[in-house]
């Protein structure tokens, strides 16, 4: 990035607090913006987490508004469906002038915060950003000291110490600001998890893309097992992916069902005994619901939340995917089946790290600053 417009540059060693506001931004306004990405590329899980924001958000009065590029069909419908508002932004700017877009898109809407989330968004990008309106920023890499007022890391290795101090900047981290739909905590209250003697329903996924074809490839894995079992498959959004889940969905000696888009993800988790995934956002949601899991390490960026949550005592994690053997994937899923103690264990370990109401910690906290702020 050449560096952020000349209207919202920042001296980069001043506290959030000290940024210029925009004269047209009326300053009880509650609208928030949130600039996050999804589709092929990115995945889901930005998306994911910022509709539980938003819809956490909504209930707390607040009027969310997603600001986002290249937003294809199912991305589109993951908004409307959520019932949020979805201003477009040209994907195919640099980020000079996405920034500018942005900016346009708060003044217009005197929006009282931008929340912050994805991976194409830097340092330079978030001084200015940070400068030019209250700002609440996404972290999970810890990249570069964010100048946000606010800073989530919901991972649960995240430390104080990763972040050096800044003035005015209050940090929210570990697992209890966990980014969770409603629907995670009303169904754990609703149906307490039992666990069985022996594991007979398992979930697999790896995610909204899948571009690696995990789920594939953990299917023809599980043909390995000495054990069979009722097997639901949530498989990416990507033509080739799918296609390969439903292929060895065809030549298993286990009972699956593959699904493409899963509106419901809850239940699903619900109706599981245990789960072979992927971490991140999915990995939050199923510790919220007491889901045992085995856990391939999907993408490099996901390598510190999963070693996290192995030394949280979360999961049992087989490591990187590409040096997961079928042989070592199968006999880890029938062990982790047959052991019950094991799986008790990991249920109520998740349960008591992410008890789902993360979201509503974060949007009355974001909410309740930018009142403070605007006095």
């Amino acid at each position: 990035m050449d560096g952020p417009p000349e209207a919202a540059k920042i001296q980069t060693s001043h506290p959030p607090k000290e940024r210029r506001r925009h004269p047209l931004m009326p300053p009880q306004d509650q609208t928030i913006v949130l600039r996050t990405v999804a589709g092929l590329d990115a995945g889901l899980g930005h998306l994911t987490r910022c509709l539980s924001l938003a819809q956490a958000l909504a209930s707390q009065g607040a009027k969310p508004v997603f600001a986002m590029s290249a937003a294809d069909a199912g991305v589109r419908a993951m908004v409307d469906e959520a019932g949020m508002e979805l201003a477009h932004i040209p994907g195919d700017l640099d980020p000079r002038s996405d920034l500018e877009a942005l900016a346009g898109l708060t003044r217009t809407r005197g929006a009282a915060a931008v929340v912050l989330d994805g991976y194409r968004f830097d340092q330079a990008y978030l001084d200015a950003l940070s400068q030019a309106v209250f700002c609440l920023y996404l972290d999970d890499l810890g990249e570069f000291p964010p100048a946000s007022h606010l800073v989530l890391n919901q991972n649960p290795a995240a430390r104080p110490q990763d972040y050096p101090p800044r003035p005015g900047q209050r940090l929210l981290l570990g697992l209890r600001y966990a980014l969770l739909r409603p629907a995670f905590a009303r169904l754990r209250a609703e149906r307490p998890r039992h666990t069985s003697e022996t594991a007979t329903n398992l979930l697999v996924t790896f995610g909204g893309a899948d571009p690696n074809a995990l789920c594939a490839r953990a299917l023809e894995a599980l043909n390995r097992c000495r054990r069979r079992y009722v097997i639901k498959v949530v498989a990416g959004g990507l033509p080739a992916p799918l296609a390969a889940a439903r292929d060895a969905a065809g030549h298993s000696p286990h009972q699956v069902l593959v699904h493409e888009r899963v509106a419901d993800m809850a239940q699903l988790m619900a109706w599981a005994d245990m789960a072979l995934c992927g971490s991140g956002v999915t990995g939050y949601e199923m510790c919220c619901l007491g889901l045992p899991m085995v856990v391939l390490t999907p993408v490099d960026n996901q390598m510190a939340v999963s070693r996290g949550m192995e030394r949280a005592g979360l999961i049992r994690h087989l490591g990187w995917w590409e040096r997961v053997g079928s042989e070592e994937m199968a006999d880890a899923v029938d062990e982790v089946a047959a052991a019950r103690e094991e799986r008790k264990r990991l249920s109520a370990a998740g349960q008591a790290a992410v008890d789902g109401l993360g979201a509503q910690r974060v949007a009355q906290i974001l909410l309740a600053a930018c009142a403070k702020d605007a006095r």
